[in-house]
């Protein structure tokens, strides 16, 4: 049974008790009323007198015990309009505390509306972000190629001429098979600068300095509409020159850099890099027999 009916119960017994001792206290005032005939003088039988006066004792004690009846009843009666003010408060109070609760229900309603709302409206601005980043890429990638003219084709990897000897040889023979007279150093290196090997004079402050050009080179991308750079050149005003080629190795980012005097052909400088990375692609060495 829930509150309310226990509410609704209690409130009826006490309309019942009210109205019963109402009725109880109207039967038990008439009962005491007595009537009493007076007979002329001479007439009375003994007996008709003892039983009139058994009577009056009765209605006596009857009349008594109503006068004591009386405020247990008036309490009783008390009691009860007592407790059907309190149940009634209390139905009361209920009452209001489902229409706040029916009120927090619609509220929570209507944020929960809002949350599906704010929730597909971000959803869909997530989706937006990454497709204007994609469009903004894009777009970057059609100026770099409109500037450029022409798309990189990927590099040929070319074995080792050598095959005999290890790594470190067979990048110094491709080292120095590229170098020339007008080169002073020639020098592989690694993303972080590290010489991987050199040729010449100063190899290991030439990969370190190769390193901070492509870094720079490499940030261009952030502002301007250019692409990977796929060489880098300092020239100094006596016409000393440093030429940086970036070229990938089993997703590793490598570097082949020459300090020299005037420019280098391109067809050389695409024949040696076919060559290292040959050498040091794990798949291109031939398998031993």
């Amino acid at each position: 049974m829930t509150a309310l009916q226990q509410l609704w119960l209690a409130s009826a017994v006490g309309a019942v008790v009210f109205f019963a001792a109402g009725a109880l206290l109207a039967t038990a005032r008439q009962r005491g009323r007595v009537t009493v005939t007076v007979l002329p003088p001479g007439t009375a039988d003994p007996r008709e007198l003892e039983q009139l006066r058994k009577r009056a004792e009765q209605a006596e004690r009857a009349r008594d015990e109503l006068a004591a009846a009386d405020p247990k009843l008036q309490n009783r009666l008390a009691t009860a309009d007592r407790e059907l003010a309190e149940r009634t408060a209390q139905l009361r109070e209920a009452a209001t505390q489902l229409e706040l609760m029916k009120a927090r229900i619609s509220d929570a309603e209507a944020m929960r509306a809002d949350y599906v709302r704010l929730r597909t409206q971000a959803n869909e601005m997530e989706f937006l972000t990454k497709e204007v980043a994609r469009l903004k890429e894009e777009l970057r990638s059609a100026k770099s190629l409109a500037i450029g003219g022409i798309k990189k084709v990927p590099r040929a990897t070319k074995p080792p001429a050598v095959a005999t000897g290890s790594i470190t040889d067979a990048l110094s023979g491709a080292i120095e098979r590229f170098s020339d007279p007008k080169m002073r150093c020639i020098a592989i290196a690694d993303k972080v600068g590290f010489a991987v090997s050199s040729y010449g004079d100063d190899g290991v402050e030439l990969a370190g300095y190769a390193a901070l050009l492509n870094d720079v080179a490499t940030r261009a991308t952030q502002f301007l509409p250019v692409a990977t750079p796929a060489s880098i050149e300092m020239i100094d005003e006596h016409g000393a020159r440093i030429t940086v080629w970036p070229f990938d190795v089993a997703d590793e980012r490598l570097l082949l850099v020459n300090l020299g005097v005037g420019a280098t052909d391109a067809h050389r400088v695409e024949h040696v890099l076919s060559e290292v990375v040959g050498i040091l692609t794990p798949s291109a060495a031939p398998s031993a027999s």
